[in-house]
């Protein structure tokens, strides 16, 4: 409801008995005023129109913001009244400039933000800022008390409730009122603290615990490679490559103190350099129930034949995905060069054993291939896969 205004204009109707505007800036008596006699009644309700309608306009403002514009002669309330609303009036019309951000810390609990902010502010006001230091990670919605205003329900930028682990404990969250809501528009990555990493590279059992305030891991996981085809000595072929294992990888929503259980592939076994000798599959690496990924097949030496090995594959991450088939032998030479080790995800896979000088390399990066043999003198074991990994972020 808006406030009373006692002030009225004078003079305003149609036809009202003023002179016009260039005759009222000609009157001499405009200067002067009335030395003596009778005043000029035109000149009169000028100078009455021109200061009631500045009052009545002053009034009208001071009441469409819910203030009282009285006639009663109390200049200080009247004064009062127009700044209350000319700020009230501005704190709702203006954008806040950068140097305006309302700066506070937390002092309430979880999912209930109470701070002072400085500069202080007397009300909401749409698209103001403010940029809070929070003492808790919320678990729900969430709602802000800022300078005493009451509750304001806190969401996340498109709108949407809050959610468990969109911010931690301690993070500094910038806002924006929408005139309804609190927006969070991002935590600042200065602000941010550092990422931390957890690395499983080696063949096996492991248990990871989700860390305090720790409510979104991001997980890679690469099935482990296969291994090489053998040759040399008899062999009158050459072999193939190991194919490397697949990848997969996601977001995954957890709880401080969740405990999930990780396997770790082991690498596929080169073959010997028995005729149609295949190398052993690399082991599939799992993160819990959430993903996993096979790992590649072993490559093959013979006459029958002399593939690389196959690639594994990505299931139940966000990203799923193949990995590389490992480099083809020859079936009918020995003097052609043997498959390379299937690259992984992560890097490359072991290279073929060279003309009677160099050996055949394992794979190297995780998930990668072994290499196959090809002429040597000597018989030779294919390379070894490389064992599986998994990557976790928070």
């Amino acid at each position: 409801m808006a406030g009373q205004n006692d002030f009225y204009p004078f003079a305003t109707g149609s036809g009202a008995n003023v002179y016009t505007v260039a005759s009222y800036m000609a009157n001499a008596a405009r200067q002067t005023g009335v030395v003596e006699g009778e005043a000029d009644p035109l000149l009169a309700n000028n100078a009455w129109r021109q200061g009631t309608v500045l009052a009545s306009m002053i009034g009208d403002f001071i009441a469409a913001q819910n203030y009282d514009a009285r006639d009663n002669g109390d200049i200080a309330g009247l004064r009062t009244n127009f700044q209350n609303a000319l700020g009230q009036y501005v704190g709702a019309n203006v954008v806040p400039s950068v140097e305006r951000v309302h700066y506070g810390l937390d002092t309430g609990t979880q999912n209930n933000i109470v701070a002072n902010v400085s500069p202080d502010i007397a009300s909401y006001v749409a698209g103001a800022l403010y940029q809070i230091r929070v003492l808790f990670a919320p678990t729900g919605a969430v709602v802000a008390n800022l300078d005493g205003q009451g509750a304001r329900a806190v969401v996340r930028s498109d709108g949407t409730q809050i959610q468990a682990g969109d911010w931690g404990t301690g993070d500094i969250l910038l806002m924006s009122d929408d005139g309804s809501v609190l927006r969070v528009q991002g935590i600042r990555s200065s602000n941010l603290p550092a990422r931390r990493l957890s690395s499983y590279t080696a063949a096996g059992n492991y248990t990871f615990t989700v860390p305090p305030g720790v409510f979104w891991i991001f997980a890679e996981c690469v099935g482990a490679g296969g291994g090489g085809g053998g040759g040399g000595g008899g062999a009158t072929w050459s072999s193939g490559g190991g194919g490397s294992g697949g990848y997969a990888a996601g977001w995954f929503s957890v709880n401080p103190g969740d405990t999930i259980a990780l396997v770790v592939g082991a690498k596929g076994i080169g073959a010997n350099n028995g005729n149609n000798a295949v190398a052993t599959t690399g082991g599939t690496t799992t993160v819990g129930s959430l993903m996993q990924a096979s790992g590649g097949t072993g490559g093959r030496g013979g006459g029958n034949g002399s593939p690389g090995g196959t690639p594994g594959g990505g299931l139940g991450g966000q990203r799923n995905l193949y990995g590389s088939n490992g480099g083809d032998g020859n079936p009918y030479s020995n003097a052609v060069q043997g498959g390379q080790g299937a690259a992984s995800a992560f890097g490359g896979g072991g290279r073929t054993a060279t003309n009677n000088t160099n050996g055949v390399l394992d794979g190297f990066a995780p998930g990668s291939g072994g290499g196959g043999i090809w002429h040597t003198n000597t018989a030779q074991v294919g390379g070894n896969g490389a064992d599986g990994a998994i990557f976790i972020q928070y």
